[in-house]
């Protein structure tokens, strides 16, 4: 077999391999990607502004929350920050608000990530 065929098959076996990113379903730390989630939310809760003490309702600009996810992201795994990731990890935290330039916190101020 011609060696471009070996070294194609082998590429595709590299990134189909767990901690490659590829189908194991763990990040390169061996951390299910649920968990990576959760700890990225409670990062993310951490770094917004805080909620007032008798609100019912948690608000906060697009902007504070991409740039927590940012940092939050830049403390572990710089590589995985993707617009996909960015919504699976917010999916779970905040909702849109009618106001285009806001985002409703779905979990109640003082409380952890889901």
């Amino acid at each position: 077999m011609p060696r471009y065929v070996w070294v194609l098959g082998g590429l595709v076996w590299w990134t189909a391999c767990p901690g490659n990113g590829g189908l194991g379903g763990e990040d390169a730390g061996g951390v299910p990607p649920e968990q990576r989630n959760r700890e990225l939310r409670a990062c993310i809760l951490q770094r917004l502004p805080p909620a007032e003490a008798t609100a019912t309702e948690w608000k906060v600009s697009g902007y504070v929350l991409v740039d927590a996810y940012v940092k939050c992201q830049r403390e572990r795994e710089p590589e995985q920050a993707t617009a996909a990731d960015f919504r699976s990890v917010v999916r779970e935290l905040a909702e849109l608000d009618a106001d285009t330039s806001l985002v409703r916190i779905i979990v109640p101020p003082g409380e952890g990530a889901p």
